[in-house]
């Protein structure tokens, strides 16, 4: 299961559940705290004329004005916007030289000098910290550093099967880059991988574009590198293999063996007509965009918030939501059981879980 968080001020927060409307005899409009909610306003394409006909003269003439200006006001968050993005895009490039040198530190294209080393040391390790680890000779750069990162976030952790670490064992990189935003407002998630025996690609990409509506980001759509696995080692997909009987009573019983699809990190990078689903990518797209990147040492060191508490802000959601239901309930008059029956409601059935990804 994957949930996914929105970002307010400096922190990200759990995406709220999306509900239900409420069920009424009119398919118009619906009774709520005495007022009349008319819902045709989102599919009729006239509703907005229709409206205004429906105010005095000098009201409509004024609610006009407020229109206008209102369309003026959306021009201003919209540049705003763009303004934004082009000043996200000089600090990435700042950011540039040192995010290479972490990785090549990573990767162990360069050693740090004993100068860098012992300026690395935090103030308040001096005296105090006994380094208990070995001194590894052999080693070279920092081995899994992120898988490490990525694991570090309970969210994206859980999204990681046993199959997948094997593969992000040989994650080198990973980088965002802004697109420019009077070509077309976006932005790309790069994951830079060293040659491997699970795909043929070093490189792959994930790009989202969006449109600015006044400060809320729509995807418009996605662009994404195809994977090409090596034979055996996609881990998006699971080989099931199945006893099959032949029609005939005397026919000899033979085995299908074939591939479904199976939860994955990697299923990330697999294209999708699904407007809602690819609202869900880029929510993770933006959490490794705004935390993963420029978070990664602190990711790996385990400093950094792992997202539990978004977890329990959307677990305190879900106890909420249930008290709710529970006093609704014990308001509702609940009618004698049947002869012959059980009285009450039967709870609901549980949730079928995906696929595991392992080999059958």
């Amino acid at each position: 299961k994957i949930q996914f968080l929105y970002f307010i001020g400096s922190s990200w927060k759990m995406a709220p559940k999306r509900t239900q409307q409420p069920e009424s005899d009119s398919e118009d409009s619906v009774q709520n705290e005495g007022r009349a909610l008319d819902f045709s306003r989102f599919t009729n394409p006239n509703y907005s004329r229709e409206f205004l006909a429906t105010l005095p003269g000098k009201v409509r003439d004024r609610t006009k004005v407020l229109l206008h200006k209102d369309a003026e006001r959306v021009k201003v968050c919209n540049d705003r916007e763009m303004a934004m993005d082009e000043l996200r895009r000089k600090y990435e490039a700042l950011f540039s030289p040192l995010f290479d040198l972490r990785r090549e530190i990573v990767t162990g294209a360069r050693l740090p000098t004993d100068e860098e080393v012992a300026a690395g040391v935090p103030k308040d390790h001096e005296g105090k910290v006994v380094y208990t680890g070995s001194d590894d000779d052999t080693a070279k750069g920092i081995p899994g550093f992120w898988l490490d990162v990525l694991s570090h976030h309970v969210i994206i952790q859980d999204m990681i099967t046993e199959r997948d670490q094997e593969v992000l064992e040989h994650l080198i990189d990973i980088s965002c880059a802004t697109l420019d935003p009077k070509v077309r407002p976006g932005f790309t998630i790069i994951f830079t991988f060293e040659a491997n025996e699970f795909f043929q690609e070093t490189k792959l990409f994930k790009t989202f574009y969006w449109k600015h509506e006044c400060g809320d980001l729509t995807i418009d759509t996605c662009d994404q590198s195809p994977i090409t696995w090596n034979e055996g080692k996609d881990t998006t997909v699971v080989t099931v293999t199945q006893k099959q009987k032949s029609k005939s009573k005397k026919g000899a019983v033979r085995y299908v063996t074939k591939t479904e699809p199976c939860d994955s990190f990697f299923n990330f990078f697999k294209p999708s007509e699904d407007a809602e689903e690819n609202e869900q990518w880029c929510s993770l797209a933006m959490t490794i965009r705004e935390k993963m990147c420029p978070l990664a040492v602190e990711y790996f060191t385990g400093e950094a918030a792992d997202g539990s508490s978004d977890l329990d802000d959307d677990e305190d959601d879900e106890e909420d939501d249930e008290e709710d239901d529970d006093e609704e309930e014990e308001e509702e008059e609940v009618p004698p059981p049947r002869r012959g029956g059980r009285g009450g409601a039967q709870p609901p059935a549980p949730a079928a879980r995906g696929k595991d990804c392992k080999q059958q």
